[in-house]
């Protein structure tokens, strides 16, 4: 999403026609894009990190009917 976002906002800097406005779209787009860029790479490494540990997806936890029927 973030990086949807950061690619329409710098396509629409491009096309911007006035140049005040182009440039500060077009620092938002950059950093839509990067931040996107980070936060999928941070989620890659901690899904990796929790299967090296042993750790299962939470939700994969939560689908496998263990826990029915005790109370927290």
């Amino acid at each position: 999403m973030y990086v949807a976002g950061g690619a329409i906002a710098l396509v629409g800097s491009y096309f911007c026609p006035w140049k005040g406005l182009s440039i500060p779209i077009g620092v938002l787009g950059l950093l839509g894009v990067v931040g996107g860029i980070v936060v999928l790479l941070r989620r890659r490494d901690y899904r990796a990190m929790r299967s090296e540990y042993g750790q299962a997806d939470s939700t994969l936890s939560d689908l496998s009917g263990e826990d029915q029927g005790k109370l927290p």
